[in-house]
């Protein structure tokens, strides 16, 4: 089984709207927030000043890494 293929089992291909338009100083970031959105997730993890800047989206917080680890090392 080559690399790749074992990778494709562990992973769930999703077709996003692309109709997200949130970032406005950096809409290439709309994206990650409409790729967290699918997924349910709670948090983003970044380093992007423009998804950072947006503190949090709908109930998706976005933190800096250091942020992050801060929270869950409590």
């Amino acid at each position: 089984m080559s690399q790749l293929r074992r990778y494709e089992i562990l992973v769930t291909w999703w077709r996003l709207p692309g109709g997200l338009k949130v970032v406005k100083t950096d809409p290439e970031d709309d994206k990650f927030l409409e790729t967290a959105i699918a997924g349910g997730a709670k948090i983003i993890v970044s380093g992007d000043r423009h998804l950072l800047e947006l503190l949090q989206y709908q109930d998706i917080q976005i933190l800096t890494a250091s942020d992050f680890l801060t929270r869950i090392l409590k």
